[in-house]
């Protein structure tokens, strides 16, 4: 029954179900319950969802030797345009955004064989999004 909190600007979009993933550090056991928050640990925590996690892979944020983004999931390097489609869908403006906010968060810079750097290595999360029946 794992917990995860979200930065503010991430969660209108987690609660409305166009956020259904998440990069983390620890890796999730798929058809477990994941609860998602925001302002955890803070008066104004607020639940955004409790949903039931279906995927969890391996993932890799680094820029190449020339400067551009490179996203390794699992053991596939994404093209650009599949780079372009997770960013966006985890709330990010694009590849680059996404990975700086990594390197800047984690500070991790490990050299690559090919002459590039990863600053994050975790896994992508990803849950079944249902909304929950209203109350009475």
């Amino acid at each position: 029954m794992p917990a995860y909190n979200f930065q503010a600007r991430f969660a209108d979009a987690v609660e409305q179900g166009t956020k259904r993933s998440t990069v983390r550090g620890r890796e999730a056991v798929i058809g477990t319950t994941a609860h998602l928050f925001v302002g955890m640990r803070t008066k104004s925590c607020k639940r955004l969802g409790v949903h039931r996690i279906i995927d969890c892979k391996p993932i890799t944020l680094g820029f190449k030797q020339d400067g551009m983004p490179r996203i390794k999931l699992g053991n596939k390097v994404l093209s650009y345009s599949a780079c372009e489609v997770l960013a966006n869908s985890d709330g990010f403006d694009s590849p680059r955004e996404l990975v700086r906010f990594f390197r800047d968060t984690y500070k991790l810079v490990l050299a690559t064989k090919d002459g590039g750097v990863d600053h994050f290595k975790g896994w992508l999360i990803a849950w079944n999004f249902e909304k929950e029946a209203a109350k009475p």
